[in-house]
């Protein structure tokens, strides 16, 4: 049971769990005004990493192994046929199509994650939050343009409403509006 619990997934869900518990616990230090968009954050999140926590130990790390495996199928082409369907229009092949594997796939969230930093930085929360979000869901995702617009649209509106009306919180201008704004 106990190397059931020691394992990477687990002690990850775990530490985010008491990171999430204690920026609560610190939010509730802080005046009213202040203590929202802690809460804002903190709360989903404890509660999302107490549902993955509780289904790693539940499984033992098996559910993140799967999706592991499930990975690992889709980049090495197992379990596809040895023909690929030619696309209308195309003449047939017989080589089959594998995916190209990427070299570094933990670098993927982490440019992601950079660059949405550096969009804030420079155009503001207002513009880049959703620009960011429409080329996560358009690009990254690969959705169609439908899904890709009313998500972005859907986040603006809550981010908008959530931190500008509800909690008064202002947003960060950015450096283009500060310069040009003054």
């Amino acid at each position: 049971m106990r190397a059931r619990l020691l394992n990477g997934p687990t002690l990850f869900a775990a530490f985010f769990v008491v990171l999430f518990a204690g920026a609560i616990i610190v939010a509730f230090t802080y005046n009213v005004r202040a203590r929202g968009a802690p809460l804002v954050i903190s709360i989903p999140g404890l509660v999302l990493m107490l549902g993955w926590l509780a289904t790693e130990i539940r499984t033992g790390g098996a559910a993140t192994l799967r999706r592991k495996h499930d990975r690992e199928v889709a980049i090495s082409g197992e379990g596809q046929d040895s023909v690929s369907a030619p696309a209308k229009g195309k003449e047939t092949s017989n080589i089959r199509k594998l995916p190209v594997p990427r070299a570094l796939p933990e670098l993927d969230p982490f440019l992601w994650v950079t660059g949405l930093l550096v969009l804030i930085w420079i155009l503001g929360f207002q513009i880049a939050m959703p620009l960011f979000m429409f080329l996560y869901v358009k690009v990254r995702s690969r959705e169609g343009w439908m899904l890709s617009i009313v998500l972005t649209v859907a986040a603006w509106a809550v981010a908008y409403f959530v931190f500008g009306h509800v909690l008064r919180i202002p947003l960060y201008e950015g450096i283009i509006a500060q310069q040009f704004l003054r």
